[in-house]
C-alpha cells in the first residue's frame, strides 16, 4: 500500500504565497498573505522581487482548482522514491518553473550590467532533525549501507547566462547571472518573459537505508521545504562564479 507523507512548499519572493503540498490529497492551497516578503535593498529603493519573477503556471502539478502550479514534486514510499509509473527509484525531483518579466526588469535595472537571480531551497520550518537532505553523505553504517546526494540543474534554452551553486548550512543556494542584461535581452513586445526551470534531484539508496535515514524524516516529521527567489541588478565586476 502506498504510504505518503506531507511536504509544505513555501514560495517567497517569487509567488508570495504559501504553497502547501499535501501528499495524501495532492492539493496545493494558497496561504495567508502575511507570508509575503520583500526583496533586496537597492540604493534608496526596496524592491519586491515578485514584480520581476514569478512561477510559470504553464507547467507543474494541478491544484484543487485544476490549475497548474508552476511546481512539480516527488512521490515516495517507505523504502524509496517513486517514478511516474509508480515503481521504486533512487531519485526524487522537485522542479520549479519561473518566468522573468523582461519589460519590467529592463526599466528598473537599466543602470546595471547584469541581472542576478538567487534561488534558495531550505527547510521552511527550521527543521531540527539530524537530516540535512541538501548535503551529500556516504553511509558508514554496516547495517544500512547506502548513501545520499543532492544536485540541481538549471535549464535555460539559448540564453547567455552563467550560474553557480553552494551549500550554506541547511540551505542550497543557486545564483544565476544574466550577463549584459540590457544589451542581450531586448524587450520587443513579442517575448515579454524569459523562462527557465530548476530541477532539484534528491538521491538516496533504496531499501533499508532510505527507510531509516530518509523516510522517517519525510513522513514522521513532515518536513517543510521553502524555495524563494530574489532578483537584483549587479555590475560585471561584482560577479563571482566560484561554486
Amino acid at each position: 500500500m502506498l504510504t505518503k507523507g506531507k511536504i509544505t512548499l513555501f514560495m517567497t519572493l517569487c509567488l508570495l504565497s504559501l504553497v502547501s503540498i499535501g501528499f495524501a490529497s495532492w492539493t496545493i492551497t494558497e496561504g495567508p498573505k502575511e507570508e509575503q516578503m520583500l526583496g533586496s535593498m537597492m540604493t534608496d529603493n526596496i524592491i519586491n522581487s515578485a514584480e520581476f519573477i514569478s512561477l510559470n503556471t504553464e507547467y507543474g502539478r494541478l491544484n484543487d482548482k485544476n490549475e497548474k502550479t508552476g511546481v512539480d514534486w516527488f512521490d515516495y514510499e517507505q523504502t524509496g522514491y517513486l517514478d511516474e509509473a509508480g515503481t521504486f527509484t533512487d531519485t526524487g525531483h522537485i522542479i520549479t518553473y519561473y518566468k522573468i518579466d523582461l519589460q519590467k526588469c529592463k526599466v528598473f535595472f537599466e543602470n546595471y550590467d547584469s541581472l542576478k537571480v538567487t534561488l534558495t531551497i531550505c527547510y521552511a520550518n527550521n527543521n531540527n532533525t539530524d537530516l540535512n537532505i541538501f548535503a551529500n553523505h556516504d553511509s558508514k553504517n554496516p547495517e544500512y549501507l547506502g548513501n545520499r546526494k543532492f544536485e540541481s540543474f538549471v535549464n535555460i534554452s539559448d540564453i547567455n547566462y552563467t550560474s553557480s551553486s553552494k551549500l550554506d548550512g541547511k540551505k542550497y543556494v543557486i545564483d544565476i547571472y544574466f550577463n549584459d542584461f540590457i544589451e542581450n535581452y531586448n524587450y520587443d513586445g513579442t517575448n515579454q518573459y524569459l523562462e527557465f526551470d530548476i530541477k532539484y534531484t534528491f538521491f538516496a539508496t533504496t531499501g533499508p537505508y532510505f527507510n531509516q535515514f530518509i523516510y522517517r524524516y519525510l513522513y514522521g516529521d513532515q518536513i517543510e521545504f521553502s524555495i524563494n527567489a530574489q532578483v537584483t541588478g549587479i555590475f560585471l565586476e561584482e560577479v563571482n562564479y566560484e561554486n
